[in-house]
């Protein structure tokens, strides 16, 4: 009995410690998220945090959550309090007006890019519903709980339990999860659409847009079909029409010489939507050798279904004129641009097997061969001087080389000039002013690691004063492809009275002045290889302060010296004529 007693006892203590280690436990914030949509795509999502009692139970705990959120809180969320019988809820309230409002406050909370894709489709082909967004709402309270953690409180030992979502659009409600995904939709699936682009680089755009679509569907929706896709297609297409392969059925609309407007405008006839734009821009990366773009395309495919109420298959292919180099196509994909490239028969291919949105970016650019680079330096006294640099370019080969550096440059509001030289067609830019000055406008024109600096060196009772400027040359980055290895010659010209003795580029020393080569115009040149370095030129002037001030010292001399050998002379006849009248004087006593 005692026994039984004892274990009845042990058990109870067991109890006992584990009821009071649970109540020392996590306490769990409860995270709710009801978003609202008009058919505007105006409407508020509201995020309701839930924070027990046990975690804020003291008044310096409320505090401190009170200030992480005022302190923390987005400006793009509103937010307010309620009590409630077991604790506090924050809610926090995001309002927008339209889908680009609301994309671009949730860029701002998260710091990226975003994907958020809804339609409606009601054709003979798709009806129901589909909006998805690419984060959750843990992403949107990382800024909360990560300060929350940073506290080091004590009492926030605590357990997330975020759950899903109730959207409401156009009056219907959806339940979904943390991250918004509804597809609720239904009709008939396409085997798959492709998108074929050619990009003529003369502002025109060629376009194939093609529907494969089981042949059971199209004798199953007949005129329904053929007048759906009639109403897809721009009266300006060169051609649109059916055909038979197997027991598929094929749609193709072909469009030519489109302007980028137009591209987009009928793109999204075509994929029966108005979420679609193009963009093809010069970007960042352009040289004065190379002009670099970026095609970037972003393509909703939502009104349309799959097998199995999935998203439809998608096959996208891009491609460029021979002349043009292209670069790695990047997607956007998870929050991030993800490289995907692929360059069979030098068209960019990609194959996308359940396509919601493509958001697609396409570099390419054109190279200019150049025939060499001449840059020259003239310091035109002191911290002055005049930068000349000049592409040389085949007068038979390089004339749309010489326009296209010509108009970048021109761009740029530089004093810039083309003139023909011999065979050769030169583009030549230049810059005057303080190193400085000078500075400022090749770091704007050609980017960081370009520029110059001068020093004077006046060494006490020398005649003359040394002189230094460097300069640091950075073109390696454009001279690309054939460009690499042509020849770059760097001149430096001294001022007047200016004397050059030394020349350094790239480790070749010209210091020996028995081995100074100048030419014919008073200027010494030595070869860039590669397009970077760092060169050094040392020089000579006449110190005229301490030219002037020993020229007066010694005319001071020079008087001195005068002044008293006229005196020794007047004193010495002085002395030969008292020496004489005393002679004269023994003489006649």
């Amino acid at each position: 009995m005692k026994k039984t007693l004892s274990l009845t006892g042990f058990f109870a203590l067991i109890i006992l410690l584990s009821t009071c280690f649970f109540g020392c436990g996590k306490q769990t914030v409860t995270v709710n998220t009801i978003m609202q949509i008009d058919s505007s795509f105006s409407g508020q999502k509201v995020i309701t945090c839930s924070f027990p009692n046990s975690m804020i139970s003291s008044d310096q705990s409320k505090k401190q959550l009170a200030e992480i959120i005022k302190n923390n809180c987005p400006k793009d969320f509103s937010y307010g309090t309620k009590a409630t019988d077991n604790g506090t809820s924050y809610i926090f309230t995001l309002s927008f007006t339209s889908k680009a409002d609301y994309q671009n406050k949730i860029k701002d909370i998260l710091s990226r890019d975003t994907s958020v894709a809804l339609a409606t489709p009601k054709t003979v082909l798709t009806k129901g519903i589909r909006y998805s967004e690419d984060f959750d709402t843990a992403d949107l309270l990382k800024w909360l709980f990560d300060n929350i953690n940073s506290a080091n409180s004590p009492s926030y030992n605590y357990q997330k339990s975020i759950n899903g979502s109730v959207v409401t659009i156009g009056g219907q409600n959806y339940e979904t999860g943390s991250k918004i995904e509804i597809n609720n939709v239904t009709g008939y699936a396409i085997n798959n659409i492709t998108v074929e682009t050619t990009n003529n680089k003369n502002g025109l755009y060629d376009r194939n847009i093609t529907y494969y679509l089981p042949r059971s569907t199209y004798n199953t929706l007949g005129q329904k079909l053929t007048d759906y896709f009639k109403s897809l297609t721009d009266s300006s297409a060169v051609y649109a029409d059916w055909s038979q392969s197997g027991n598929t059925q094929e749609y193709q609309i072909r469009y030519r010489n489109l302007s980028l407007s137009d591209l987009n405008q009928y793109t999204q006839k075509a994929l029966d939507t108005n979420n679609c734009s193009v963009s093809y821009n010069s970007v960042d990366t352009s040289t004065p050798l190379a002009e670099q773009y970026l095609f970037n395309e972003n393509l909703s495919m939502l009104n349309f279904m799959g097998n199995n109420r999935s998203y439809v298959p998608l096959t996208y292919l891009y491609s460029l004129p021979s002349n043009a180099i292209p670069g790695d196509g990047t997607v956007f994909d998870s929050g991030s641009w993800v490289t995907k490239s692929s360059w069979p028969n030098g068209e960019y291919t990609l194959n996308i097997s359940n396509c919601k949105t493509l958001n697609l970016r396409v570099p390419d650019g054109i190279h200019y061969d150049i025939s060499g680079i001449r840059m020259k330096l003239y310091n035109n006294g002191g911290d002055n001087f005049t930068k000349t640099i000049s592409f040389l370019y085949n007068s038979k080969t390089g004339q749309d080389g010489q326009d296209y550096c010509y108009g970048f440059l021109k761009a740029k509001k530089t004093d810039v000039s083309k003139t023909t030289e011999g065979d050769l067609l030169l583009c030549t830019v230049k810059i005057s002013g303080s190193s400085d000055d000078i500075n400022t406008q090749l770091g704007t024109l050609f980017g960081g690691g370009n520029y110059i600096s001068y020093r004077e060196n006046n060494v006490p009772f020398s005649l003359i004063t040394k002189t230094e400027f460097k300069d640091s040359v950075n073109f390696s980055y454009m001279l690309t492809g054939n460009n690499i290895n042509k020849p770059f010659t760097y001149t430096v010209y001294g001022s007047k009275g200016q004397q050059i003795n030394s020349l350094k580029s790239e480790g070749k020393d010209f210091e020996d002045s028995k081995t100074l080569t100048y030419d014919s115009d008073g200027g010494m040149t030595v070869k860039i290889s590669g397009g970077d370095s760092y060169i050094t030129c040392n020089g000579s002037l006449p110190y005229m302060k301490n030219i002037i001030f020993y020229c007066i010292v010694s005319a001071l001399l020079i008087c001195i010296t005068v002044l008293a050998i006229v005196l020794l002379k007047k004193r010495y006849a002085k002395r030969l004529h008292v020496l004489n009248r005393e002679d004269f004087e023994n003489e006649h006593a």
